[in-house]
């Protein structure tokens, strides 16, 4: 009678925890807390999910994803658990988050320039945050002084990502002034002015 008084006065169904997400390079870090209670103690049941660091009520997840903006949750409810032996369960609540998205950007090339062109730069887009392994093509539309082979208007390239999902162009001889460069795959783009 006594755990039942107690129960009616102090224990009560908690509040769901909240989380705070943060995107990684292909992961997902979620700080999931329990709500503050008046009586109890609380913590986080999370079914099978391995936290990586921090203690209850406060714990945090590194939860890694195959690629660039790809989503990641964990299910979590807050249990409350009173000195007298009483366990209260709040409602499951899905914490998500979003790893960083793919991207792609120029970068210089270290290449020995042809004979007849002593000063030379080469360029190539590299592509981060891909699934391991994963194929793409990359379409190049320049502009001005800079052309595709053959003046076609433009000119594509497959590449493929290694196991960290990162891969980049082969070196594209950048020799115009003027003008740029558009290098397309898919909703990722990168943008190569000239000097």
């Amino acid at each position: 009678a006594t755990i039942t008084h107690l129960d009616s006065c102090y224990a009560r169904t908690p509040e769901a925890p909240t989380g705070a997400a943060a995107a990684g390079y292909r992961e997902v870090t979620l700080k999931v807390t329990a709500p503050a209670v008046t009586s109890g103690i609380a913590s986080i049941d999370d079914g099978a999910t391995q936290p990586t660091a921090g203690e209850d009520p406060e714990l945090t997840y590194t939860l890694p994803v195959a690629k660039g903006g790809t989503e990641a949750c964990v299910e979590a409810t807050t249990k409350v658990t009173y000195a007298w032996g009483t366990v209260r369960a709040g409602e499951p609540a899905k914490l998500c988050g979003k790893a960083a998205a793919a991207r792609m950007e120029w970068h210089t090339v270290e290449r020995s320039c042809p004979k007849g062109k002593p000063k030379c730069t080469y360029m190539a887009a590299y592509v981060e945050g891909l699934a391991d392994n994963q194929t793409m093509t990359v379409t190049y539309r320049p502009t001005g002084d800079f052309k595709c082979a053959g003046k076609k208007p433009t000119c594509t390239v497959k590449i493929k990502a290694d196991a960290t999902g990162k891969a980049r162009t082969p070196g594209l001889m950048v020799t115009g002034k003027k003008g740029k460069i558009v290098a397309s795959a898919g909703s990722l783009k990168a943008t190569y002015t000239g000097s």
